[in-house]
């Protein structure tokens, strides 16, 4: 058992769930995934196979409360792999400047769709019209009521020489990645995106989206956000004296100025979100590696790191033992001592649903910095129930994860690594053995 000092302290509730875009009786399902996820009411959601950008699956699912964050894995997939691909991209890109083509271009997702599961068409050449009618809109996202990070942290400059050492290793595990997929560019490796810049805006705020892309193949991307959490002080702790914010080199900005009661600090947690590759073992674990190897440059300018998505990979692979080499913990198992039976399939009938041996697919993975603890306080199921009028249909195709997580600054951890299952109540944490 490890004792954890008073310290400040905030909650903040993570929701993972891989929403099947338009397919599988989306008509239906809609009405059921939106109280599914009204029901979890998350400060995060971290989602897979949506519908993003234009089409904007998310603010129809969640309403004006959150702020979108969006991944399009297919277009920058698509833009990295031939000359074709990108030809594609750039007529799409055209498309969407002008409203009529706009309109077009969103209502084609559920026409398609709807056509192929209506008609029971399940061959090669519908599955194509399918996936260039969602192409435009399909990736991750992350939708979430937090505050976004404005300052970026400074870094000292040996942070800076590891970062540009990370940066390398995680650009070559990328490049290895892409000879590995059928799909993957011969022009050069996967690494982040400078694609982004495309879609209108500022170059600058273009450029930060782009920066915050790692493209993975085969329709796959991971995306990052940071957010700020104001962590409140412990009770009876007296409050601090402030003046003005500035960065104290340990992933936190200190607010100085009032001694009022409502002073606190401000700690920054990055939200990483992904989908993997669905056929590989060994392509999931160097996707995760380079993930880790993305991330790795960033650790020193943050309080933790909170990893969601649907990895595709049972709890034995070797993924898993990736990550808590990587210093990352699962936080459903760091909660209950075991992984879900299993998120995928959920026990959705569909004409044109995919089919499989159940498994654990989806997870959130945390991380936390030296003078933090990550301690997760609950996790569990959401979308795991079907409908009261139909046994058959589910929120998606995957259940999701939620978990609660509360950050507090403490000088009780003597370095960086897995967060820790914890008890809010009691103010205590057990590390329990990294691991899948």
């Amino acid at each position: 058992m490890v004792t954890v000092n008073a310290g400040p302290a905030a909650e903040v509730s993570v929701v993972t769930f891989n929403i099947r875009g338009i397919m599988d009786r989306w008509p239906e399902r809609a009405p059921l995934l939106r109280r599914c996820l009204k029901q979890a009411d998350a400060d995060v959601f971290c989602f897979q196979e949506v519908l993003t950008g234009e089409f904007e699956q998310e603010l129809q699912l969640l309403g004006p409360d959150y702020h979108v964050h969006e991944c399009r894995a297919a277009l920058q997939h698509l833009s990295a792999s031939s000359l074709l691909g990108a030809a594609y991209v750039s007529s799409i890109r055209a498309l969407l400047r002008f409203s009529w083509t706009r309109s077009l271009l969103v209502s084609l997702p559920e026409s398609v769709e709807g056509w192929r599961e209506q008609h029971q068409l399940a061959g090669n050449w519908s599955r194509l019209l399918r996936d260039l009618a969602i192409a435009p809109f399909y990736g991750n996202s992350i939708a979430t009521r937090l505050p976004a990070a404005q300052l970026q942290p400074p870094q000292s400059s040996n942070q800076q020489s590891s970062s540009s050492s990370s940066s390398s290793k995680a650009a070559g595990l990328a490049g290895s990645i892409a000879g590995c997929c059928s799909s993957a560019s011969s022009s050069g490796g996967w690494g982040t995106s400078s694609w982004g810049s495309s879609w209108g805006g500022s170059s600058s705020k273009a450029a930060a989206a782009a920066a915050d892309l790692l493209v993975l193949g085969d329709f796959r991307a991971a995306q990052r956000v940071c957010v700020q959490l104001r962590l409140s002080p412990a009770p009876g702790t007296a409050p601090q004296q402030q003046q003005q914010q500035q960065f104290d080199g340990s992933g936190s900005a200190v607010e100085h100025g009032s001694s009022s009661s409502s002073s606190s600090e401000v700690a920054y947690v990055w939200l990483v979100n992904t989908h993997l590759d669905h056929a590989a073992a060994d392509i999931r674990k160097r996707q995760a590696q380079a993930i880790c190897g993305w991330m790795e440059p960033l650790k020193g300018s943050c309080a933790g790191i909170v990893m969601t998505g649907d990895l595709n990979a049972p709890p034995d692979e070797a993924l898993h033992a990736a990550m808590a080499e990587a210093g990352f913990l699962s936080a459903h198992k760091a909660a209950h001592g075991f992984e879900p039976s299993h998120t995928w399939p959920s026990g959705i009938q569909a004409p044109l649903m995919d089919e499989g041996e159940p498994h654990c697919a989806d997870y959130v993975y945390a991380w936390q910095a030296p003078g933090y603890q990550l301690l997760v306080t609950a996790a569990q199921l959401c979308g795991d129930q079907p409908s009261e009028q139909d046994a058959t249909l589910y929120p998606s195709d995957h259940i999701g994860i939620k978990v609660k997580l509360r950050v507090v600054a403490s000088s009780s951890s003597s370095g960086g690594g897995s967060a820790a299952q914890g008890d809010a109540a009691a103010g205590a944490a057990a590390k329990p053995k990294a691991g899948s």
